[in-house]
């Protein structure tokens, strides 16, 4: 479950329901500080939808789903859902990049609009890479890179600071031991400003 706040003073909560016709739906609600819920939609389509991350900023609302509803290669993709604080759909986006994209974390992007951070494993491939998504406020996509070497690099969360992202994960195809602890921060454009790992001959994992 994803809880924020929002700026009227109630709470804003996204879960996942099971037990549709279609599998898993992603539900998004608003609830006072009396725990009543005042409003609840439901995300759902011929696939699965999984929420993961949710965003709450001048007076509107971002969910982040990993969906398999609208994929055109069978794999997971990328669900954007927009609602005002009144839980009316303001756009709802979808997006397919070739290979399984494991979406896991929403933020503002620096630049304006939002940043997509997750795993994505390319087609026909064991490997991983670190994974970020530039999408406009609109909803409209901006750009996306991957982020790795020749075996696993898996992002698992990131922060916008005044000039980039930093990103923090785990990498096995840099470092010292099996598995170190990945840190890199990014430029506006996604591009790599400076990477770093940190460990020893052991594993480490980001958290």
């Amino acid at each position: 479950m994803e809880a924020q706040p929002t700026p009227d003073g109630d709470v804003i909560i996204a879960v996942l329901a099971s037990g549709s016709a279609n599998g898993y739906d992603s539900i998004i609600a608003k609830m006072n500080a009396e725990g009543e819920i005042l409003w609840a939609k439901t995300i759902s389509g011929p696939g699965a939808e999984n929420p993961v991350s949710l965003l709450v900023s001048n007076n509107e609302i971002v969910l982040l789903s990993g969906s398999s509803s609208f994929s055109l290669d069978g794999d997971q993709g990328t669900l954007l859902t927009k609602l005002d604080l009144d839980g009316n759909l303001i756009w709802m986006k979808f997006f397919d990049l070739p290979g399984y994209e494991k979406p896991l974390k929403l933020i503002e992007h620096p630049s304006g609009g939002y940043a997509v951070w997750g795993h994505l494993n390319h087609l026909n491939s064991a490997s991983y890479d670190a994974w970020m998504m530039h999408i406009a406020d609109s909803g409209d996509f901006v750009f996306a890179n991957s982020y790795g070497g020749p075996t696993v690099e898996l992002a698992w969360s990131a922060l916008a600071v005044e000039d980039g992202i930093i990103v923090s994960g785990d990498t096995d195809s840099f470092g010292q031991g099996s598995n170190d602890m990945y840190l890199m921060k990014l430029g506006d454009s996604g591009e790599i400003l400076w990477q770093k790992t940190y460990g020893g001959q052991y594993s480490e994992h980001a958290v």
